[in-house]
């Protein structure tokens, strides 16, 4: 599996609408997920006017609007997503669809921040490795990765247990889980999983770190 996309194709069935944006826009609004992207931008990003991010699997851009002057270039391999954030947020920053496990780092300017939210879930461990290797030859020197993902937890609330489980991508795991995949390439300086972002008991891992001395 190399993208969401194929998240689709595998499940089919009433999980299959969430390929439509207006769908996913309405239930992650339901849910709260605009406290989630705000969150995460103002504790964990904590851009400044003028920095430059580059939001891999970016989907519709969700974040943008809570990055104030920065220079943005999001980046999904759906195109639907990518048109969709393109029409939303076009002044705003710069939008293009690509492989992110066949992309060239030369591809995108060095990037104070990289971004990787929702999507180490939906790949295996081979090819979450690959991007985040990626984002390390992306980041400029000194710059961080930040991630956000749903994380399983022990004992976790049963509601909780239940929406993860429905979640499209098949690869959620454990924060020590995680954690192994971004030590690979990276220095955790944060990584905690948060029951509090969303309206519904939910689980996220969200992690800050910066590469890795090699």
């Amino acid at each position: 599996m190399s993208d969401r996309t194929n998240d689709y194709e595998r499940l089919g069935g009433w999980r299959s609408v969430l390929q439509f944006v207006p769908v996913m826009n309405f239930m992650r609004s339901a849910m709260g997920r605009a406290r989630v992207m705000q969150t995460v931008a103002s504790e964990y990003i904590q851009a400044e006017p003028g920095d430059s991010v580059v939001d891999f699997g970016c989907g519709v851009a969700g974040i943008l609007p809570y990055l104030d002057g920065v220079q943005y270039i999001g980046v999904d391999v759906d195109e639907t997503y990518i048109e969709c954030a393109r029409q939303v947020h076009g002044k705003c920053g710069t939008f293009m669809s690509a492989d992110l496990l066949t992309v060239s780092p030369d591809s995108f300017p060095k990037a104070d921040f990289v971004l990787v939210r929702g999507f180490l879930h939906h790949l295996d461990d081979g090819h979450a490795e690959a991007i985040l290797n990626l984002a390390a030859e992306v980041l400029k020197p000194g710059g961080r990765l930040v991630t956000i993902d749903p994380v399983k937890i022990e004992g976790q609330n049963p509601i909780a247990r239940l929406l993860i489980s429905l979640d499209r991508g098949p690869h959620i795991r454990f924060e020590t889980g995680y954690r192994a995949l971004i030590e690979q390439a990276f220095s955790p300086e944060r990584l905690e999983s948060r029951t509090d972002l969303l309206r519904l008991p939910y689980a996220h891992c969200v992690s800050v770190s910066r590469p890795a001395a090699r």
